[in-house]
């Protein structure tokens, strides 16, 4: 008889561990307004059509027979840490029929109401046809907040380390 107890208590704890997980799962979904909602409507607002995230300038220029060097000037008019960005350029003749694109993907981190130019350097072939370009961004990863964020003031409104840990109080 004492087998087929342990056995019930067994299995209603597996039943019960399967549960929560569902409930947890499903948990993950719910947003604050119920169930399978979209992402904030804030992060929604700074980020729609890339508003906070601007190309002010990009220069191209070919160095050699397959190098090429491109400058983009950056501009993060957001509330949060942008990285990643791609742009992208499309290339067209003299007569602004489409030659070509290709991709830069851009590494550092842009900041909140920061700027930035970069310059690449990479191996890649210009058409020998393109003679205007134009470029946008195509992609980017805003950064979430950090889940902690610790002050570097105590409540007391001091500094850490202030006191002498050998003081008596």
């Amino acid at each position: 008889m004492n087998m087929k107890k342990y056995a019930n208590v067994a299995i209603s704890l597996a039943v019960l561990v399967l549960f929560l997980v569902f409930v947890g799962s499903v948990g993950t979904y719910m947003g604050p307004h119920g169930l399978f909602t979209a992402k904030s409507s804030r992060q929604t607002a700074v980020f729609k059509d890339k508003e906070g995230l601007i190309l002010e300038n990009a220069v191209l220029q070919k160095l050699g027979d397959q190098w090429i060097s491109a400058r983009f000037h950056l501009s993060n008019n957001s509330v949060q840490t942008i990285s990643s960005v791609i742009v992208t350029c499309t290339f067209a003749d003299e007569s602004g029929r489409y030659v070509d694109t290709d991709s830069w993907l851009i590494h550092e981190k842009l900041l909140p109401e920061t700027n930035i130019s970069v310059e690449l350097r990479d191996r890649k072939f210009l058409h020998t046809r393109s003679a205007s370009q134009s470029c946008a961004i195509t992609s980017y990863t805003p950064q979430s907040q950090p889940l902690i964020a610790f002050n570097e003031h105590d409540a007391a409104g001091g500094a850490h380390g202030d006191s002498d840990p050998h003081d008596a109080h």
